[in-house]
């Protein structure tokens, strides 16, 4: 008899953590609408997770869409373009199947 109204009395104050639970979730739950990719990454060093969890969600536009590449500005290339010595600084990108993506980008310090 002990055991069973033990068995209740974590039952009911297991039900009563999750229903906490579950109240907390609530108020912090958005949603907003988005039209762009989902993907996973994995956790890289010095980002912010959480203990048990090892992939992260990523949500990406694809519309504008804007690229970051790493560049080696040492290059002797850049050197005119440095000491404006060439008007035009803009540059065009080859993709992998050798086209020439049709929109240019600019040289910014």
């Amino acid at each position: 008899m002990d055991y069973a109204l033990t068995d209740l009395a974590n039952a009911e104050s297991q039900l009563l953590l999750r229903q906490t639970l579950l109240a907390a979730n609530d108020k912090f739950k958005y949603c907003f609408p988005l039209n762009g990719t989902i993907g996973i990454s994995q956790v890289k060093l010095g980002a912010l997770s959480f203990s048990g969890y090892y992939t992260m969600n990523t949500v990406s536009t694809n519309d504008p869409i804007a690229v970051d590449i790493p560049v080696n500005q040492g290059d002797p290339s850049f050197y005119p373009v440095e000491k404006q010595l060439v008007k035009d600084s803009l540059f065009s990108i080859q993709l992998q199947d050798n086209s020439i993506y049709k929109r240019q980008g600019d040289y910014c310090d």
